[in-house]
């Protein structure tokens, strides 16, 4: 009797062992089949993975979860693979804030690599390269869609774009000499020869090839007397002065009288545009 009871526990000690054994490396064999990939057969023809719930769906032309995706889910993700060559598993499509935007991401089924594929409007969307650490731009919300409710100091101007939105360095008069009207930086204040940007209201190109600038010499800067008489000549002020619209300049009696102000760079002939 005594015998037989040590044989059944002997029996039980060595299935304890054994059950034991197999709870230490299970977890070790699970991790050497999902860093290897799938292994064979668990994949059909086009590289989908069954175990996983993925089937090949022949009209929209990828793997997918049947269940996951509906109409809109399926549109988007069928737009996405289009250019592609090569068969892939719909992952995950996510809905994004405004009208036929998705973010889709995909997975190569020869491979098994991931990458995401935006839509916008119903197509391809490459988002913009965004410098958040540009010296002329401070981005105060990083949103496409944000909504300008702060203020910018005067030297700055709010501005949005596909980035986000924030507040704009107003860049001065010398900083814009080398622009036009056609070019010029939106936060260009004065832009020599056209006096000023498209974006604060820049006269014609007709007249701004009729216009020349007359730089202040240094012996008009150092008059000390100037001419009682009245030819309207427009003095346009030097970087120092910080303008908060156009004109940034001022009506002189005559050019002796604007170049004897020290923050006029040059004049022009005749008022200064109101």
């Amino acid at each position: 009797m005594k015998k037989r009871n040590l044989i059944i526990l002997t029996i039980l000690v060595v299935i304890g062992i054994i059950f034991c054994a197999y709870l230490m490396i299970s977890p070790l064999i699970n991790n050497i089949i999902i860093s290897n990939g799938p292994v064979g057969g668990q994949t059909d023809s086009h590289g989908c993975l069954g175990p996983a719930g993925y089937s090949w769906n022949d009209s929209l032309g990828f793997c997918l979860r049947e269940w996951e995706l509906n109409d809109s889910n399926r549109q988007a993700a069928e737009i996405a693979i289009g250019p592609l060559s090569y068969y892939v598993t719909i992952i995950k499509v996510d809905t994004l804030n405004c009208s036929g935007c998705f973010n889709i991401t995909i997975q190569r089924n020869d491979n098994r690599i991931s990458s995401n594929i935006q839509l916008k409007d119903w197509k391809y969307y490459f988002p913009p390269n965004c410098d958040y650490n540009s010296s002329t731009k401070t981005y105060i919300k990083k949103d496409a869609n944000c909504i300008i409710n702060f203020l910018c100091t005067n030297d700055k101007k709010a501005f949005s774009d596909e980035c986000g939105c924030g507040c704009e360095k107003i860049l001065s008069q010398s900083e814009c000499r080398n622009h036009t009207s056609t070019n010029c930086p939106s936060t260009c204040q004065v832009c020599p020869s056209c006096l000023t940007c498209d974006s604060v209201l820049c006269s014609s190109e007709e007249f701004c090839a009729s216009i020349k600038l007359n730089y202040c010499t240094q012996e008009q800067k150092s008059a000390e007397v100037c001419p009682e008489y009245y030819s309207a000549t427009c003095g346009w002020f030097n970087s120092s002065v910080k303008c908060l619209k156009y004109p940034c300049a001022q009506t002189f009696a005559n050019p002796c009288f604007a170049c004897a102000n020290p923050n006029v760079e040059y004049y022009t002939t005749g008022e200064c545009p109101k």
